[in-house]
């Protein structure tokens, strides 16, 4: 398993699962009969790679966004920026003037946006009077370009100052980009700023992504050596699981499987955060899942089931998940590998309705 790191949530609403759901649907119906064609001819798997989730690609630096820490800051271009409601892109002879400003600003903004090549510091300027006039939606925007540096140098600290400014407007992701923001290195790093931006989400949004977040800072001290706050991580992790949020069993897991901080995990303990993160969709909770199966650890042995966690594993493209897929189903006849496959889209399918997670990272503007 990879070494943790703190990670920042890139989960959005209303996407994420079901594109993970569809993909794995196309993967496992390839699979199936990449199995099947084996079958008659079985052949020795590849040596398995070791897996690396939720390090530093879930838990990588930020391309358009959130600057966090899937590694230091949110990535897969996730950003600062969000679009214009209706309320501020409609015109109404009610508006009143301030509004109308804004309005104008924002659309000229986006006018400025749809032009190849980009005017970016007219652009920027056009934000910045939006922003001057109180758009939280503006803000947002300015405080992404000074990020990256859109029409101006790049400026960290004049970015963290915009983004404050939208996070105390009652914007809940970004108190949560502001916490990652505060543990880049470019930034400083500000430990005790980080923290206390996760802190005020909890307090006042009881945030599952900032319980998350914040959690997985203090676990991957305990992967470092300081275990001083691992208790406080469980008990976040455990809230944010109450919460339905998928990250929290997959922490949860790591912690009693690998014996993280040395805390004091039961066989009973791994089982079970292995079970909730493998239904939660975490291929190498899945993998492990599927070795248990395969060889009775705390549980009845059972080659249905192993096969069935190998293939979700593999299907997620867990290296060592698709080694155990292809040696599996050489082995398994024709009626079993039915079975596996009935079971795998079947959970495919039940994932594909599953409960959306709130974004912690603003969406690309």
């Amino acid at each position: 398993m990879a070494p943790l790191m703190p990670l920042s949530i890139r989960t959005t609403r209303g996407s994420g699962w079901q594109q993970r759901a569809g993909v794995a649907l196309a993967l496992l119906l390839c699979l199936a009969c990449l199995g099947s064609a084996r079958a008659a001819k079985p052949s020795t798997p590849p040596a398995a790679a070791a897996a690396e989730v939720a390090t530093s690609s879930e838990v990588a630096a930020s391309g358009e966004g959130a600057a966090s820490g899937e590694g230091a800051a949110s990535g897969e271009g996730t950003a600062s920026g969000v679009v214009a409601t209706s309320d501020e892109s409609a015109a109404s002879s009610e508006i009143a003037p301030p509004n109308l400003q804004i309005r104008d600003q924002l659309e000229r903004a986006a006018a400025l946006r749809r032009q190849s090549p980009v005017d970016w510091p007219a652009v920027l300027a056009a934000y910045q009077a939006a922003a001057e006039l109180g758009s939280p939606e503006a803000m947002s925007h300015v405080g992404w370009m000074h990020e990256n540096g859109k029409g101006t140098a790049v400026n960290l600290k004049e970015a963290a100052q915009w983004y404050q400014r939208v996070a105390e407007s009652g914007r809940e992701e970004y108190a949560i980009k502001l916490g990652w923001l505060y543990l880049d290195p470019a930034l400083g790093p500000n430990r005790g700023q980080a923290e206390a931006w996760f802190e005020q989400a909890i307090e006042q949004h009881d945030s599952a992504d900032a319980r998350v977040a914040l959690a997985s800072v203090w676990v991957a001290d305990a992967q470092g050596g300081n275990s001083s706050r691992l208790i406080e991580a469980h008990q976040l992790l455990e809230q944010a699981l109450d919460q339905n949020h998928p990250l929290g069993s997959y922490f949860l897991a790591r912690i009693h499987v690998e014996g993280i901080g040395n805390y004091p995990a039961t066989e009973k303990s791994r089982l079970e955060y292995t079970q909730l993160a493998a239904q939660a969709g975490h291929a190498p909770m899945q993998l492990w899942l599927a070795q248990r199966y395969l060889n009775g650890n705390g549980v009845s042995p059972d080659r249905i089931a192993a096969a069935t966690w190998a293939a979700l594993a593999a299907a997620q493209g867990e290296a060592e998940g698709v080694a155990l897929h292809q040696a599996l189903q050489a082995e398994l006849d024709a009626e079993e590998r039915k079975e596996v496959l009935q079971a795998t889209l079947a959970w495919a399918l039940a994932h594909e309705q599953a409960p959306r997670v709130r974004a912690a990272t603003p969406q690309t503007p």
